[in-house]
């Protein structure tokens, strides 16, 4: 049973727009490989297809590093091991990194090459009896219900309707007492920030997705915009990341 006081507590209509710069975590764009791990530091559009995500994974190299996103090191980290879905989680690295944590880690992508690197790396950092994988595509897949102890979106960009859909879907997934965690580039990004789509409909606030949760019985632990620290070739960027999670009550 995951306790809500362990986050500081906010309610949906109060939330506000915390924006902390996180010093550690730095994208070196240039080496190309990385942008599979982070969110993308060049400017292009999104392709929402398999067959673009089976050709990019399988022209880069394959990093088992176990190096999971900032947010979700900070956020899961402290979540006693569970059960857990990671949503459109493409090589892994979050699963494969709460894996190394003790829990019991599904991912789903509809990218089979992703998958196939994932479970490779399982084996190499030895957590493969720990980590499950399965094709589907989020923006159709409805996980069991209530299954999972923590569930991920992260940097699942969708128009508005399937984002919500696919965020509605894998609420239904949380178990009582369960988190589910959503990280993605903010809208203030578009502006502000470096990386990610360059289309608004494709972005969301922190404030969006707590009310679609709180409306569907979610208690909200977190709704921040979170500044990151992005190396480039041109010097040091800023990159604001919608962070927001929830408890099912």
């Amino acid at each position: 049973m995951f306790l809500s006081h362990h986050f500081p507590r906010v309610n949906a209509g109060e939330i506000g727009h915390l924006v902390l710069l996180d010093l550690l975590l730095a994208l070196r764009c240039s080496s190309g490989r990385k942008a599979l791990y982070e969110p993308q530091c060049r400017r292009e559009t999104v392709r929402v297809t398999a067959t673009y995500w089976d050709e990019r994974y399988a022209v880069s190299d394959m990093l088992c590093s176990g190096h999971p996103n900032v947010w979700v090191k900070e956020l899961a980290g402290e979540l006693p091991a569970g059960r857990m879905l990671d949503q459109a989680g493409g090589e892994g690295r979050n699963a494969l990194w709460l894996a190394q944590q003790g829990w019991e880690a599904t991912i789903v992508d509809f990218s089979q090459c992703a998958l196939d690197r994932a479970m490779h790396c399982a084996g190499e950092l030895s957590v493969g009896k720990r980590v499950h994988v399965h094709r589907a595509d989020v923006r159709k897949y409805q996980p069991q219900s209530r299954d999972y102890d923590l569930v991920l979106i992260a940097y699942l960009h969708l128009p508005p309707a399937e984002r919500q859909a696919a965020i509605a879907r894998s609420a239904d997934a949380v178990a009582t007492g369960g988190r589910l965690l959503v990280i993605g580039h903010d809208r203030r990004n578009l502006e502000e920030g470096i990386g990610g789509p360059q289309d608004d409909d494709l972005l969301f606030t922190p404030k969006e997705v707590a009310e679609q949760l709180a409306d569907l019985g979610f208690l909200i632990d977190q709704a921040q915009t979170r500044a990151r620290l992005v190396d480039t070739d041109h010097g040091p960027r800023i990159a604001f990341d919608a962070v927001v999670l929830a408890t099912q009550i």
